[in-house]
């Protein structure tokens, strides 16, 4: 067991000369090999020393006091350093990983920053400047809600075209927009100008003849343009309706779904 000892003893010196090594770069050399002018340095208070040099004063004592139990043929002295030696083992395999890591970090913050990525602009979509524009409804017989079905269809024909139709209350008096839906009951041109009698001449309106028509037999020969006479009119149109369907897909409101939507862009300036 005495034999023993030395080689023990041996390998915690170089355990705690390489521990000095880690903690202070150079510097723990020359302390390691010099350690009782380190502490002399330190006492006589030349500068401050930092956590690492502590570490390093106080692992240079220890190398000394297992120099003493190497020298030591006491049984106990070799069993100590035997468990002394898996802690220090760790210790030190802890220290490198920790000043290979610090390394690394400092590395990677001295490389220049990437730069950003970057992002192409999203595509334009045009959006064509909202016009608002009011009017008021009114109808002069029973059109089974066509009245209603041709000012929704008008909204979306209109709102790609940047147009927002607002409706207002009926007013005889207004000078509001007038879309007039004149429902066809016994003569045309008799129809047309009762409907046209009680519209001021300064009033703008646009007339919607509605002419009750099935389905099957839609189109239609004449046209309500020529019986439609006032100042104020700034379109005249025809459509077929009737009384079970209301508006109904045809060639005929098709074109004057087309010819109104014409006349309010180039009221609000939108088409030329």
């Amino acid at each position: 067991m005495a034999e023993r000892a030395p080689s023990a003893g041996q390998s915690w010196g170089s355990g705690i000369f390489s521990l000095s090594w880690l903690l202070g770069g150079k510097d723990g050399q020359k302390k390691a090999a010099a350690p009782q002018r380190h502490q002399d340095r330190a006492v006589a208070g030349d500068r401050p020393m930092t956590v690492a040099q502590e570490i390093v004063q106080k692992a240079n004592k220890l190398q000394e006091q297992l120099q003493q139990l190497k020298d030591s043929s006491d049984p106990l002295a070799l069993e100590f350093l035997r468990a002394f030696e898996a802690s220090m083992s760790i210790a030190i395999r802890l220290l490198t990983e920790n000043q290979s890591l610090r390394q690394k970090l400092e590395e990677k913050a001295s490389l220049p920053a990437p730069l950003p990525a970057k992002q192409s602009p999203a595509p334009l979509s045009p959006s064509p400047r909202l016009r608002v524009l009011p009017l008021q409804i009114h109808v002069t017989g029973r059109a089974s809600g066509s009245e209603r079905q041709f000012l929704a269809q008008l909204r979306e024909h209109l709102k790609p075209l940047g147009i927002q139709l607002v409706e207002e209350e009926f007013n005889q008096r207004s000078h509001c927009l007038l879309l007039l839906f004149c429902p066809i009951s016994s003569r045309v041109g008799t129809d047309i100008s009762n409907a046209l009698q009680s519209l001021p001449d300064t009033r703008q309106a646009i007339l919607i003849v509605l002419h009750h028509r099935p389905s099957e037999s839609s189109q239609l020969y004449a046209s309500s343009k020529r019986e439609a006479q006032h100042p104020g009119l700034l379109d005249t149109v025809d459509c077929c309706f009737s009384t079970v369907s209301g508006l109904y897909p045809c060639y005929t409101n098709t074109n004057a779904m087309d010819s109104v939507v014409a006349t309010l862009q180039r009221l609000t300036g939108s088409r030329p």
